[in-house]
């Protein structure tokens, strides 16, 4: 049976699992020291006002595991202008 993956907006409720995926990451990566953020930080970040970045989250549809996340925020360049990463 193949498994199906919705991909939808990141919530709140989600900052866990992503935090949790973002270490992983770090793990992978040999710098789980690196990530110092924390789900207050991403709350506050991500869904407060004056919002710095969003995300969208790849979920599995049956048990609702997330499996992937993609987050992206605005950035300025002095010499291209307005961009988004």
């Amino acid at each position: 049976m193949e498994q199906v993956v919705r991909i939808r907006p990141g919530t709140p409720a989600d900052l866990p699992a992503v935090l949790a995926l973002i270490r992983e990451l770090a793990i992978y990566e040999r710098a789980p020291h690196a990530v110092v953020t924390t789900v207050e930080s991403m709350t506050r970040d991500g869904f407060g006002p004056g919002r710095v970045f969003e995300f969208v989250v790849a979920e599995a549809e049956t048990t609702r595991e997330l499996l992937g996340l993609a987050l992206y925020f605005p950035a300025y360049s002095t010499w291209k202008g307005r961009m988004l990463y």
